[in-house]
C-alpha cells in the first residue's frame, strides 16, 4: 500500500513539473512557466505580456498557450534575450497588441505566429531572425512596416517596409497596409507565395523580367489594384494569383507565357481587356471566372496573338472554356488585306498594298499572326512611329495622349511649327517630344485640353478619345451607321458622332455584345490598328 501511495505522489510531482504553472495576484497580475527553461509573466498596469528563457519557445496546442486567456488584454509584447524561436500560433488573435519587442538571440518567427494581431502596425526583425514562416502576420491589416537590422545577413526590408532576401532575389512580404503603386525592383527572381495578399490600397504594381513565376494567391483580395506590368519572361500564374483583384482594368500577358491556373483571375469583374498569348497551353478552372459568367452581363474584350488553330490546341477546364473561344477575336494577315506576304524574286517579302511597296521588318515584339502585325509596320515605314526601342514596339503598353497626337502630326507629315500655333498648356514643356504635336492638333482642332491650361500628354487615351482624335482630323466627316448602334453611348457624349463614323468606315466594331467601351484604355497596337484602318 505504501508503494502505491509513494509512486502516486511521485506521479503527481513529475506532472506539476510537466504541467505550464500559472498564478493570478490580487491585482490582476499573472504568471507562470514551463517546464525548466521558459517563464512568463503579465503586468496589467501597463498591459505587458513577458516571456523570458532561453532556446526555442515550447510548442503547445494554438488554444492552450498558458497565456491564451490573455489575448484581450495584452498591447505590449517583451520577449527577452536567450529565447531562439516564436512558436506556431503563439500569438495569434492578440488583436490589441500594438507593439513587439524581439530579442537580438531570436532566429525564427514560426507559423501563424501573429496571426490577426489586427492593430499591430510595424515590427523589426533582429539580426538573427533568417526564416519568417508562412502566415507569420496574415491578418495583421494594419502592418505598414516591417523593419531589419542593418547587421542581419539574411533579410533586408526596403523603403516601403517590403521584407526581402538579403541579396534581394525574394520578395517574401508587403506589409498588408501598404498603398500607393510599387516597382518591384530589378534583380528580384521569386516572389513568395501570398506575398502581396490582403495589401487592400495597393494600386498598381510593376513586376521585373527574371520573375518566371507568379505563385499561389500571390495578389490575393487586393481591391484597388488596377493595373499590373508582367514581366516579359513570364511562364506561369499559379492559382488564385490575382483572385479578388476586383479594380484590375486590363491584362496584357507577355508572348512566353503557358499556364494561368485555377482561378488566377476570379473576381476580377472590372476587366474590360484581356491579350492572350499564343504560347499559351493550359487555362485552368475558374481562371476568369467572372467574364464567363453568363448572368453577369459583363463583356470583355478579348484578343489572342496566334490563330484559331492554335487557340483550339489550348487546353481549358471546365466551364467558362467555349465563352474564352467565342470571346476571343483571331487575327490573320493574309493577302488581300493593306499589308501581306508578297512574292519578290522568289522570297515571301512584307509588302503594303496601300503604299505599293515593300516594308522592312524591324521589331522582335511585333510577331506576324498579330492583329496588329501590318498596321505598325506600315506605321514604321510611314515614320509614324519608330518604336519604343530600336527593336521594338511595345505593342501592349498603354497609350497616352501625347503618343496618339504625335501619331496624327507625324502621319500629317509633321508640318512645319508656325509661330501662331499657340502652346496654353503649362504641362507641356517646349523640350518635349510631343511640343510641336501638341501646338498643331490644337490649332487644327483635333485635340483640346483637359482643362484650359493642361493638356495632360502623359493622361491615358481612352477608346472614345480615340475615335474623337480620328474624326477630327479627317475633318468630321458624316456618318450613316444606325444610332443605336452602340448600347453604351448616349448621343450626349462628346464622342458620339466619331463612334459611329468609325463603325462606318470600318475602323471599329465595338467590343462585342453592342458595345463600345468608350472609356477603356487603348494600347499602342490597338491605336495603330486605328490609324491603318482609318
Amino acid at each position: 500500500m505504501k508503494k502505491k501511495l509513494l509512486s502516486l505522489l511521485l506521479a503527481m510531482v513529475l506532472l506539476l513539473l510537466l504541467t505550464p504553472f500559472a498564478m493570478a495576484t490580487e491585482d490582476g497580475n499573472s504568471s507562470g512557466s514551463v517546464g525548466e527553461n521558459f517563464s512568463w509573466s503579465f503586468d496589467s498596469a501597463t498591459a505587458t505580456l513577458t516571456l523570458s528563457g532561453t532556446g526555442p519557445m515550447p510548442l503547445h496546442d494554438p488554444h492552450a498557450y498558458p497565456w491564451t486567456e490573455l489575448w484581450s488584454e495584452v498591447e505590449h509584447l517583451r520577449i527577452e534575450e536567450g529565447i531562439t524561436s516564436v512558436s506556431a500560433y503563439a500569438f495569434a488573435n492578440f488583436k490589441f497588441i500594438r507593439d513587439v519587442q524581439l530579442p537580438d538571440s531570436l532566429k525564427s518567427l514560426d507559423y501563424a505566429a501573429f496571426q490577426y494581431c489586427a492593430m499591430l502596425e510595424e515590427i523589426t526583425l533582429p539580426r538573427n531572425v533568417s526564416t519568417v514562416g508562412q502566415y507569420a502576420f496574415f491578418g495583421c491589416n494594419s502592418l505598414v512596416m516591417i523593419y531589419v537590422a542593418a547587421e542581419n545577413p539574411d533579410l533586408y526590408s526596403d523603403s516601403k517596409g517590403v521584407l526581402y532576401s538579403k541579396n534581394m532575389e525574394i520578395l517574401y512580404l508587403c506589409p498588408p497596409r501598404f498603398s500607393g503603386g510599387y516597382v518591384i525592383p530589378n534583380g528580384v527572381k521569386r516572389i513568395a507565395s501570398e506575398a502581396f495578399r490582403d495589401c487592400s490600397n495597393l494600386t498598381s504594381v510593376t513586376i521585373p523580367d527574371g520573375v518566371m513565376v507568379l505563385e499561389e494567391r500571390t495578389f490575393w483580395n487586393c481591391p484597388r489594384l488596377k493595373w499590373v506590368s508582367f514581366p516579359s519572361d513570364l511562364k506561369k500564374i499559379d492559382f488564385g494569383a490575382f483572385s479578388g483583384c476586383s479594380s484590375l482594368i486590363e491584362i496584357n500577358l507577355p508572348e512566353g507565357l503557358e499556364y494561368i491556373g485555377q482561378s488566377a483571375f476570379s473576381g476580377t469583374e472590372s476587366l474590360v481587356s484581356i491579350s492572350l498569348p499564343k504560347s499559351l497551353t493550359f487555362i485552368g478552372l475558374s481562371a476568369f471566372s467572372s467574364i464567363y459568367s453568363y448572368d453577369s452581363g459583363h463583356t470583355v474584350h478579348i484578343t489572342y496573338s496566334g490563330t484559331k488553330d492554335q487557340l483550339a490546341q489550348v487546353t481549358i477546364e471546365g466551364n467558362g472554356g467555349m465563352e474564352i473561344l467565342q470571346r476571343s477575336l483571331v487575327h490573320d494577315n493574309t493577302p488581300g488585306s493593306k499589308v501581306y506576304r508578297r512574292d519578290q524574286n522568289g522570297e515571301k517579302k512584307l509588302y503594303c498594298a496601300q503604299c505599293d511597296s515593300y516594308l522592312t521588318v524591324d521589331f522582335a515584339d511585333v510577331p506576324e499572326d498579330a492583329y496588329y502585325w501590318a498596321p505598325v509596320h506600315w506605321a514604321k515605314n510611314r515614320n509614324i512611329t519608330t518604336g519604343v526601342t530600336e527593336t521594338s514596339y511595345g505593342p501592349d503598353q498603354v497609350c497616352t495622349r501625347a503618343q496618339i497626337v504625335t501619331f496624327l502630326y507625324r502621319l500629317a507629315g509633321s508640318p512645319s511649327p508656325q509661330s501662331y500655333w499657340k502652346n496654353p498648356f503649362t504641362d507641356v514643356s517646349p523640350d518635349a517630344y510631343y511640343y510641336n504635336a501638341v501646338r498643331w492638333a490644337v490649332f487644327t482642332g483635333i485635340a483640346k485640353g483637359m482643362t484650359e491650361t493642361e493638356f495632360c500628354p502623359e493622361a491615358l487615351c481612352t477608346r472614345g478619345q480615340a475615335m474623337t482624335f480620328l474624326w477630327r482630323y479627317c475633318e468630321m466627316p458624316e456618318y450613316t451607321a444606325y444610332t443605336g448602334y452602340f448600347t453604351d453611348i448616349s448621343a450626349e457624349a462628346y464622342y458620339y458622332e466619331a463612334v459611329l463614323w468609325a463603325v462606318d468606315q470600318d475602323i471599329t466594331n465595338g467590343v462585342g455584345n453592342g458595345k463600345f467601351a468608350p472609356d477603356q484604355i487603348c494600347t499602342r497596337g490597338q491605336i495603330i490598328t486605328f490609324l491603318f484602318y482609318m
